[in-house]
């Protein structure tokens, strides 16, 4: 009989797990030098930093790495609180914390100026000087044009759409012959929960709000779904001594207290031209009206050019409707919808099939920035009388001036982005989204209120007096300021269409005192 075998239990250290397997070779199974040698790539080495696999084989650390760890980082730790410099007191650890917010925030200003593309003034004075004169000797044969202007606003917005209501919405100087057909509506998101009830009652008095169905945004597709609603439901009055075609009396509008006088809300048709504008945009519509009365009504693409992008910056820009009928019938643009609108707009133009044929109509003379919005895109309030001497003043130089004025240099006159309004140098520095822009400082400290507000025309006579001119000195040179009718040449239009950027209230009140009162300065002079 042969003798028992004893046998020996297999400790899990001593076994192999499959994976150990499945990497050794056949004839491994007999080399127990072999097995401990050749692993699985898949596994790590077993060295003392772990322990035997367990839990499905997952590597723990080990708890003296893990304790050498915590002690190393209390170390360092204990270290740098210790340092002489480092903050332990009330006053340095407040310091401390200021000098680090100080030291962000110059960063992140210092990456915000480099990656924007607007840093250096734009040649405003160029621009007007190649402006074609305007309007054409042909103006009065032309038919008036037909325009929707949407101004987007938001849910909480009232306090300036009724500014936009009792100014240039409505207002005669504003709203001059060849307005007719001109419409203002203003385009919200749906309004929060808190608002709703407030925008509800002011939608009941002015029957002038739309209502997307749309969470407020304003690069998250608005302009979108807003020429979505537009192409079926954007109306205007019919043209005059037109008569009803049927089924026009089905297109039944309820009015706005600012919409043309002698408008009935029946039988109104499609524009001619839909008008994206922003609410911070002091628009003169019947310039508005002027300049896309002389455009072709189709295939055109209307606003200031922003050439390096090209695209129409988004202050005030306008399509003719067969463009809007593109934007809303074209399915493939409904993935192209999120992103800077004024840009996304440019992209659908340029994604247009027949994309070369679009007429860019470009009003970069007429179209600025509020003087003390300090933005590289900002100059004094314009008019027609100045952008005159400016295209003389390549013919020959301006005349001195006389009094209490400053005289503009060569170099001043001969810089292209000069403004007597503007007149320093370094608050075109920085970029027109900065918060760095020079703030606008009056040429006198003892304006009145008129004398301040002629101050903030381009090339007046007030934006130059001297900073000690007397009481007397300043009285005589606003006397002699030029009436609306100089201003505007004996023209009924030619001058300023958009100003933008007017953020406070106070802002807006003295472009209305500028460009909507009636007699301005025309009493002045008489008086």
């Amino acid at each position: 009989m042969s003798s028992p075998v004893a046998l020996t239990p297999i400790t899990r250290s001593e076994s192999s797990s499959p994976m150990e397997h499945h990497a050794r070779s056949p004839s491994s199974v007999s080399s127990a030098q072999h097995e401990d040698s050749v692993l699985s790539p898949l596994l790590p080495e077993r060295d003392g930093d772990f322990h035997d696999y367990e839990n499905g084989g997952l590597p723990l650390p080990s708890p003296s790495r893990s304790k050498h760890r915590r002690v190393r980082s209390l170390a360092i730790i204990k270290t740098v609180t210790r340092h002489p410099l480092f903050p332990v007191k009330p006053l340095t650890i407040f310091l401390a914390l200021s000098l680090i917010g100080i030291s962000i925030a110059g960063i992140v200003f210092q990456l915000k100026y480099y990656l924007r593309s607007h840093k250096e003034p734009l040649p405003w004075r160029t621009y007007c000087r190649e402006a074609r004169p305007f309007p054409p000797s042909n103006f009065d044969s032309i038919q008036p044009v037909s325009l929707f202007v949407a101004i987007f606003s938001m849910d909480s917005g009232y306090e300036r759409r009724m500014m936009i209501r009792n100014s240039y919405a409505s207002s005669p100087m504003s709203r001059i012959p060849g307005t007719e057909r001109t419409v203002v509506r203003f385009i919200i998101g749906q309004p929060r929960k808190e608002w709703e009830r407030r925008v509800g009652i002011e939608m009941d008095l002015y029957n002038d709000i739309v209502v997307l169905p749309i969470a407020e945004n304003m690069n998250d597709g608005k302009t979108y779904h807003f020429y979505l609603w537009a192409y079926s439901h954007a109306f205007v009055p019919p043209p005059p001594n037109s008569s009803l075609s049927p089924g026009a009396l089905e297109t039944i509008v309820p009015l706005a207290p600012h919409d043309p006088q002698g408008s009935r809300g029946v039988g109104w048709v499609k524009p001619d031209y839909i008008v994206k504008a922003d609410e911070d945009s002091f628009i003169m519509l019947g310039e508005l009206e002027a300049r896309l009365r002389t455009t072709r009504r189709e295939m055109t693409y209307w606003g200031f050019i922003v050439r390096k992008e090209r695209f129409m910056a988004g202050e005030s820009y306008a399509l003719s409707f067969d463009l809007v009928r593109y934007i809303a019938t074209t399915k493939r643009l409904r993935t192209m919808i999120k992103g800077a609108e004024d840009q996304m707009t440019a992209l659908w133009m340029k994604s247009h099939p027949r994309a070369e044929e679009i007429r860019w109509w470009d009003e970069r003379c007429w179209i600025y920035d509020y003087p003390k919005s300090g933005t590289i895109f900002s100059h004094g309030l314009l008019f027609p009388s100045e952008v005159e001497r400016i295209r003389q003043e390549t013919l020959s130089p301006r005349p001195p001036r006389d009094g209490a004025e400053e005289e503009e240099t060569p170099e001043e006159l001969e810089d292209p982005s000069f403004s007597t309004v503007s007149r320093w140098k370094n608050r075109y520095s920085y970029s027109a989204d900065s918060s760095w822009a020079s703030r606008y400082v009056a040429p006198h400290t003892n304006l009145t209120v008129a004398q301040s507000i002629e101050a903030l025309v381009e090339g007046s006579e007030m934006s130059l007096v001297r900073p000690d001119a007397s009481e007397a000195e300043l009285e005589a040179v606003f006397h002699k300021r030029e009436s609306r009718t100089e201003k505007y040449k004996g023209k009924r239009v030619g001058g300023t269409v958009v100003v933008h950027y007017v953020k406070r209230n106070e802002y807006w009140l003295e472009c209305e005192a500028a460009f909507l009162s009636r007699d301005e300065s025309d009493t002045g002079k008489q008086s």
